[in-house]
């Protein structure tokens, strides 16, 4: 049995491990996350504009949730009805985020401990797994949250634009008569 033998087949337990430690986690922690203060998963000044997550390659990571069935996993990731949704598409890539992070945490701690017990097989394909299903999540979340904030201010910038190009003409129009 592998779960009694972890070090018979370390890649398939781990990768069940790294699966199993997600679920529970968001299932656990999902609603928590998204009641948070947004504030708590605030962008660093550096990682606002993305680059960094370009330089890393998470193009690719990319590719692969739009075009593969890890893309189906969580379908609340999406726009749906324009701008006035992306209020809600960030808390929820916040709770994403929250996830990934925790469920992170706690499978590194399960790669030391079996890595301290002697099983550094399990404990490295923790640690690649971590890293696939975890880290590139969270980074992934950060970049696409950054693009998010930033069409938020084009949008909001437009929309003041547009009020005070209407109140200019509205002031042309129709002057208030001084007296």
């Amino acid at each position: 049995m592998t779960v009694l033998q972890p070090d018979r087949h370390p890649l398939i337990f781990a990768f069940s491990l790294t699966w199993l430690i997600m679920a529970f986690v968001a299932a656990v922690t999902s609603r928590i996350f998204v009641r948070l203060d947004p504030k708590r998963f605030r962008l660093a000044p550096w990682e606002r504009e993305g680059r960094i997550y370009d330089r890393v390659g998470l193009g690719a990571v990319r590719w692969v949730l739009g075009h593969t069935p890890l893309g189906w996993l969580n379908p609340n990731i999406k726009i749906r009805s324009g701008g006035s949704d992306m209020d809600r598409l960030l808390r929820d890539m916040n709770a994403v985020e929250g996830v990934h992070i925790l469920a992170a945490g706690m499978s590194l701690a399960a790669a030391a401990i079996y890595i301290l017990a002697g099983q550094v097989a399990v404990g490295i394909w923790l640690v690649i797994f971590t890293i696939l299903f975890n880290v590139n999540p969270v980074m992934l979340q950060r970049w696409n949250r950054g693009r998010i904030v930033r069409l938020q201010r084009i949008m909001l910038t437009r929309l003041a634009d547009k009020n005070a190009k209407k109140a200019y003409a509205l002031k042309i129009t129709d002057p208030v008569e001084e007296g």
